[in-house]
Parts: C-alpha cells; sequence; structure tokens
C-alpha cells in the first residue's frame, strides 16, 4: 500500500470510529422535558385575576364579579394618590386584610386575594365619600 492509500484508510477509519463512538454514546445523554414546577411553601398558584384601575372618576370597573380564590389587582391610574381599603370607614373591618394601608401613588399598584363568599364593598380612604367599589364572590 501506498502512502495515501494508508492516510486515506486512517481518515475513513477515524470517521467511522467518531460515528460509532457517536451513537454509542447517545443513551448518555438524556432529552430534558419540560415538568411543571412543584408548588414550594413560597409559590402561590393563582388560576384567577382581576384587575380594577383607579382613575379620578372611581374605580372601573366600579362592580366586579369573581370566583373565590381570585387576586384582584388595583393600579392607580390618577395622578392623585389613592388607598384602597374594605368598608366600612375608617375601620376597614368587614374583610380583614383587604387594606393597602399605604398611599398609591400614579403607577402603584395593590393585590389582594378575594377567598371568602360574598358581597365585599370598598371605598378610597382618601375619598371614602366619592370613590366606592363592590366585589361580588362567588363558588
Amino acid at each position: 500500500m501506498d502512502k495515501e492509500s494508508i492516510q486515506s484508510l486512517v481518515i475513513g477509519l477515524l470517521i467511522m470510529g467518531f460515528i460509532v463512538v457517536g451513537s454509542g454514546l447517545s443513551f448518555l445523554v438524556k432529552e430534558e422535558k419540560e415538568t411543571p414546577a412543584k408548588p414550594t411553601a413560597k409559590t402561590v398558584l393563582v388560576e384567577n385575576t382581576a384587575s380594577i384601575e383607579i382613575t379620578a372618576k372611581g374605580f372601573v370597573p366600579a362592580t366586579l364579579l369573581v370566583k373565590k380564590g381570585t387576586l384582584v389587582t388595583f393600579t392607580n391610574l390618577d395622578k392623585k394618590a389613592h388607598r384602597p381599603a374594605s368598608d366600612p370607614h375608617p375601620s376597614h373591618n368587614a374583610l380583614p386584610g383587604f387594606d393597602s394601608q399605604t398611599k398609591m401613588q400614579k403607577g402603584q399598584s395593590y393585590s389582594f386575594f378575594f377567598d371568602r363568599v360574598g358581597k365585599w364593598t370598598y371605598h378610597d380612604h382618601l375619598n371614602p365619600l366619592k370613590l366606592k367599589g363592590t366585589i361580588v364572590v362567588e363558588k
């Protein structure tokens, strides 16, 4: 055999070796499948969400119907500060915990989980006589 034949033979054997080794190692490579994240103690799974905008004219929508367990987010779109809170004013105790506690400036949001069935009225703590709303929570 001449030198060129030996080089061709070696190159061919190397290529075949890479193919055999590559296919033989394929069993080591596992395909990653997407699996849903398992909830942890810090994870909150939210299936139902709703939004309420706060404007100079009031809460939009003024009345909202949601399922139990819905996370409702209030977003201030007005240039003035607002503070959504449960009725009655000023105690906010009809639905304990439903009170943003602080003034929300334009662009800020506050979210509350409505996990109790009922009809919950609320107001803007900073303007309780003018800005009012209702959230009806069903099973």
